[in-house]
């Protein structure tokens, strides 16, 4: 399977799960999948996170090795499907510890942006519970904040605040 082929064509569910499942079956493929989510070009780089999800879903060790790359390229990618993907993979992994503090300050800046997307805010919210349970001096800000979201939230923002709530508060 030509992986470079298959994101320059069009690219639909289908082929996504295609990708994923070939990439289970032949992990030497990461790193092309890899290269194409730390791509320029928005579209390949969209797709790409959304077979990263898929994969891990699939298997989540075979994220482990990268999630040091995932973390960094939230500093510097503003599409919305790489942040959505990244977090939803993060909420499922144990976090490297020289990676938590960037973390923890790209979840709670995600939050408190209103422009982000509903599902940024709802992963950003788990990922931080999730830290929560090592640092739990960061229990209260992240109750302050999502209290606040909620007030004005959406359904989703409501239905993920008070899971996180219920959460932090054991």
């Amino acid at each position: 399977m030509d992986i470079d082929q298959l994101f320059q064509a069009r690219f639909n569910k289908s082929t996504g799960k295609e990708i994923a499942q070939y990439v289970l079956a032949h992990p030497d493929q990461m790193s092309m999948l890899t290269k194409h989510f730390l791509c320029k070009n928005a579209r390949a780089c969209q797709n790409a996170a959304w077979v990263l999800s898929t994969l891990n879903d699939m298997d989540s060790n075979l994220i482990l090795p990268y999630l040091g790359t995932f973390i960094d390229h939230l500093d510097t990618s503003p599409i919305d499907a790489v942040k959505r993907n990244t977090l939803r993979i993060l909420q499922f992994q144990d976090i490297p510890e020289e990676y938590q503090g960037k973390l923890v300050d790209h979840c709670f800046h995600y939050l408190t942006d209103q422009k982000q997307a509903i599902a940024v805010h709802a992963f950003a919210m788990t990922v931080l519970a999730n830290l929560c349970v090592i640092y739990p001096d960061l229990k209260n800000e992240l109750r302050l904040v999502v209290e606040d979201l909620m007030r004005f939230g959406s359904a989703a923002i409501q239905s993920r605040g008070k899971k996180v709530l219920k959460l932090i508060s054991q």
